[in-house]
This record gives structure tokens, C-alpha cells and sequence, in this order.
């Protein structure tokens, strides 16, 4: 009967408690989070080579199991633009 319990508990769990999934990521994007259940944080950042992010830097596992707002993008780095101003 406990392994019923269990099952039952799961199914609970996942009707009031439901899964968003990994959040979206746009290429140059990178999406940290350690759950994905509902109130679950996703914060972003620009990975390595790229800047600007435009859009929230975090969203939230929603009760209908989506992601709050939508997943931001960043720019490319243009590394001529660092040499400017240097000579």
C-alpha cells in the first residue's frame, strides 16, 4: 500500500504542483535554474562572447506550467568596436 501511496502523492503533486520544463534559452543565452516547478526562478545571462541583453533577466514557472514573460536575447560581441579609442 505504500508504493500506492506514492503514486497517488505523484499524481497529486504533479496536478497542483505542475512542471514548466527547462526554460527557452535564444542562442546567447544562458537560462540557471534549480527547479522548474511552479515558482521556480530562471535567471539569465549573456554567455560568453556575447552582451545587450534585451528582454527580463528572470522568469517564473507559472501555475499553468509556462514561463512567465519570454526568454531574452544578446548580441553578439563586435570586437572591433573594443579596439575604438585605444590608438
Amino acid at each position: 500500500s505504500d508504493g500506492r501511496r506514492l503514486n497517488c502523492l505523484d499524481f497529486v503533486i504533479s496536478v497542483f504542483y505542475p512542471d514548466c520544463g527547462p526554460p527557452s534559452e535564444k542562442p546567447g543565452t544562458v537560462a540557471i535554474t534549480m527547479e522548474t516547478t511552479v515558482g521556480s526562478v530562471a535567471s539569465y545571462t549573456c554567455a560568453t562572447g556575447y552582451e545587450n541583453m534585451k528582454g527580463p533577466e528572470e522568469r517564473v514557472c507559472k501555475g499553468d506550467g509556462t514561463w512567465s514573460e519570454y526568454a531574452p536575447s544578446c548580441e553578439e560581441k563586435d570586437d572591433s568596436s573594443e579596439d575604438d579609442g585605444k590608438l
